[in-house]
């Protein structure tokens, strides 16, 4: 599926301020009070959240800057900036190049409008020539065995959005680097297939749902609660301070 032309008629900003984020999706997997506490409190930084951000800011602004000299592209419509998205992954397929995406430039996004969901993948490899790759990197304080569900929601959503957009995805990759170590980098492949799907899809209805008001599912794994950066905000923490 390609975009449609009467996307033409929906403005940008207008359905972006609407949209729910693919990494709420991700979020929504790890704890659905995320949804909650986002909303209420808004984003909360940790020196970890920081310090993962300025490692993909690095490594995406080198990515960038090899791409050389980029047109600026006006941006008004859902059309526009899902067309921007399509054309950008094309020319990189067919340099067989590899695209990233930075605080200040925005190469692609994966875009699902009849979900009602936006994304921004930290990179897609079109190296091969023929299909774009969807590349998500994670930086965690232990090397995962297998890939967390959270992060493979998220990557599909991402896969989903590139569906969307017209071009064929049949997997990606999922890296993740260990906090302050040296240890090289653990990649997974995520299969897109049903299972995968629904996962998203769910998720995604649940999300908006609580965001219109409906309860959340908090986990109840303390451990989740005590790594949670909204540990000492949220109404279900298993592991908040007595006031």
């Amino acid at each position: 599926m390609t975009p449609d032309e009467g996307l033409k008629n929906i403005q940008w900003e207008e359905f972006l301020s609407k949209s729910i984020s693919a990494s709420s999706i991700g979020e929504w997997w790890f704890c659905q009070a995320l949804i909650s506490n986002e909303k209420l409190f808004g984003e909360i930084e940790t020196p970890e959240t920081i310090e993962g951000s300025k490692l993909h800011e690095e490594e995406a602004s080198k990515i960038i800057e090899a791409l050389g000299p980029l047109e600026e592209v006006k941006v008004e419509s859902l059309f526009d900036a899902m067309i921007h998205s399509r054309r950008n992954i094309e020319n990189a397929l067919r340099n067989r190049e590899v695209l990233a995406n930075s605080d200040d430039t925005i190469l692609f996004r994966a875009i699902c409008p009849e979900i009602g969901y936006v994304g921004t993948p930290d990179e897609v490899d079109c190296s091969d020539g023929r299909d774009p790759i969807v590349v998500e990197l994670k930086t965690t304080g232990n090397r995962p065995w297998k890939p967390w569900t959270n992060h493979e929601a998220q990557i599909g959503a991402y896969m989903l959005g590139m569906e969307r957009l017209g071009f064929h995805q049949s997997y990606g990759r999922l890296r993740y680097r260990v906090r302050d170590s040296d240890a090289p980098i653990t990649e997974f492949i995520v299969n897109m297939d049903d299972r995968l799907r629904n996962l998203v899809l769910s998720s995604a209805r649940s999300i908006i749902s609580i965001l219109s008001g409906s309860d959340p599912e908090p986990t109840r794994n303390v451990n989740k609660c005590r790594s949670c950066k909204y540990s000492q905000l949220c109404q279900w923490s298993l592991s908040r301070s007595p006031d």
